[in-house]
């Protein structure tokens, strides 16, 4: 309580309203009745509020109680906290000292609960969720907020507040703290200002986590359970060495056992992934030759064009030289999206690459996820130009988002434009998640779906 009062008093006095004045100027302005007493620098300065409370024989700042303002009527309604009987006051010091040890009771209780899971809230709102674990857990967030940034907020699973930190208003300065919640919690949090949105880093760790999970050992509960025997088989010895003997070969067996089965689950695990990757390849492999096969073929169709029109002698009236359409290639009308998913994801691995949807596109998890995709120029029906593309995306546990992708200036294939797509604060996705990005053309006002692409976080 006495650290709380303290705070205030410091965020209170920390920023003073006018000047200071004398002893004499303050009994001059209260021997003689006057509307202009500086009232707001008298409530916002410590020195000069001493000055008046010795004017009015009225204890300082530093020799009051916080709890003597918490009546500050008497019994009979004509005291005060500073001329009240000593029956009165002593009653007041024993509610003090009661109304101090429930509130350091409630203290203690509210920070021996350990949390099992964390909630980040940006100014109020819950942006995700983890379990807590041993050590450090981290959240890296990237939010796009249409209002300043606030506060931060960390509440457990029984939405109980944990902490609140509170920031300057319409803050756009790089910031980094550390808090200690209570000697077990601790955390440190620090803010990044990329491109006008905050990119807010946090570390939550709890010491007795660390604790709990080495109590909890096998270990300790053999050793635990071994002291029981004894106390109930301290008549025969030779029964409880025999229980002991018995149950230590137990745990082995239930050891072996369950990290024999571990071992087979992910022998299993990369088994199917080794099989996923070979699949994979092959059909990588041949959306390669067909994508080959393709351009081949118009390269083929320009060349001869072009012989054409160089044999020919005698230069032909313009309008009546007939049109020399490509050949449609039926698999490049049913290809609606080319993907290109190359070892670091970045659009130089697909520029001259054009490779069908055969699989979902793998992603690595970090603070920003990126892929490649080739998409085609016009819009199939009308044959129009798309004017720009609109990927929505459907995350697992998070608000599906959408993200608007201008078209590119330059682009060396006539029919396909290659653009890169990238997925901010993937960090917090567990491994093996798969999500869809929803392709969609923009035609003037009308908004036309390509398709939807399958992803999955490595």
């Amino acid at each position: 309580m006495g650290n709380i009062i303290n705070d205030l008093k410091k965020i209170i006095f920390a920023d003073k309203v006018g000047k200071c004045h004398s002893a004499a100027e303050w009994q001059s302005f209260y021997s003689q009745p006057s509307s202009d007493l500086p009232i707001k620098h008298l409530a916002s300065c410590s020195d000069c509020l001493d000055i008046v409370n010795q004017l009015h024989s009225m204890p300082t700042l530093s020799e009051r109680n916080p709890f003597d303002t918490i009546d500050r009527d008497g019994s009979d309604g004509n005291s005060t906290p500073f001329n009240s009987s000593s029956n009165v006051s002593s009653k007041k010091n024993v509610d003090s000292s009661l109304l101090l040890k429930k509130l350091e009771e409630n203290r203690q209780k509210r920070f021996e609960y350990l949390p099992k899971e964390v909630t980040f809230c940006v100014n109020g709102w819950p942006f995700t969720s983890s379990t807590v674990e041993a050590g450090t857990n981290r959240f890296i967030l990237r939010p796009r907020l249409d209002e300043g940034l606030e506060s931060l907020e960390l509440l457990d699973e029984r939405g109980e507040l944990l902490c609140h930190i509170l920031l300057s208003e319409n803050s756009s300065d790089s910031l980094k703290q550390s808090l200690e919640i209570s000697p077990n919690q601790q955390v440190n949090f620090s803010i990044l200002w990329l491109e006008d949105y905050p990119e807010i880093n946090l570390e939550y760790s709890d010491k007795r986590i660390l604790s709990d999970v080495k109590e909890s050992g096998l270990l300790a509960l053999f050793l635990s359970f071994i002291v029981k025997l004894q106390d109930f088989f301290s008549p025969s010895k030779l029964v409880f060495a025999s229980v002991i003997v018995a149950l230590f070969v137990i745990s082995l067996v239930v050891i072996q056992t369950f990290w024999q089965r571990k071992f087979d689950s992910l022998q299993q695990d990369l088994a199917r992934t080794n099989s996923e990757k070979q699949s994979f390849q092959k059909r990588l492999t041949n959306a390669e030759t067909l994508s080959q096969t393709l351009e081949n073929d118009l390269a083929r169709l320009k060349q001869e064009q072009l012989e054409q029109t160089n044999n020919t002698s005698v230069i032909p009236n313009i309008s009546n030289i007939p049109k020399i359409e490509l050949p449609k290639v039926e698999l490049v009308s049913k290809i609606k999206l080319a993907l290109a998913v190359a070892a670091q994801n970045t659009i130089t691995n697909l520029i001259y690459n054009t490779r069908a949807v055969m699989s979902p596109i793998l992603l690595q998890r970090g603070s920003q996820s990126v892929f490649g995709v080739r998409l085609p120029k016009y819009e199939e029906s009308s044959q129009q130009q798309f004017t720009s593309y609109i990927v929505k995306f459907n995350l697992p546990k998070q608000k599906p988002f959408t993200q608007q992708i201008k078209l590119p200036t330059n682009s060396a294939d006539p029919s396909f434009i290659s653009i890169e797509v990238k997925i901010y604060n993937t960090d917090n996705i567990s491994a093996n998640t798969m999500a869809d990005a929803i392709i969609i053309g923009v035609v003037g006002n009308q908004e036309v779906k390509i398709d939807t692409i399958p992803l999955k976080f490595e």
